[in-house]
């Protein structure tokens, strides 16, 4: 049975259990896209980062003894990411670009979808 979560609903939730990361997304794309080719699915996935971390649900940072959040505006963020993404030109390694962690506004909508999808 397909879970009748949205993509960005997915993200959230996994990141109730763990950080998460661009190439990370990239396959939850994937996953429910196999037909999207590999250009639409890594715009789909830069749309979805872009629009958590404008909605103040992610922040991405780097993990050196513990979560990080990287210094700057969210316009940045989203800039630095889309540029080294890019600049990779392959599939990211996990943690290569960044790492994505709730938010506490990300987190409580998090568990307001996991207690409304448990089990899918």
């Amino acid at each position: 049975m397909k879970s009748s979560r949205t993509l960005t609903e997915d993200v959230l939730v996994a990141g109730l259990d763990d950080w998460t990361d661009p190439g990370w997304v990239l396959g939850l794309v994937g996953t429910h896209y196999p037909e999207m080719s590999s250009k639409d699915r890594l715009s789909l996935s830069i749309g979805l980062i872009a629009e958590m971390v404008n909605m103040e649900w992610i922040v991405p940072g780097s993990v050196n003894g513990g979560f990080r959040a990287w210094e700057k505006s969210n316009e940045s963020w989203i800039e630095r990411i889309v540029h080294e993404w890019l600049l990779l030109d392959r599939n990211t390694t996990p943690g290569e670009i960044c790492w994505f962690d709730l938010t506490e506004a990300g987190t409580r909508m998090a568990q307001e979808i996991w207690s409304r999808t448990e089990g899918e």
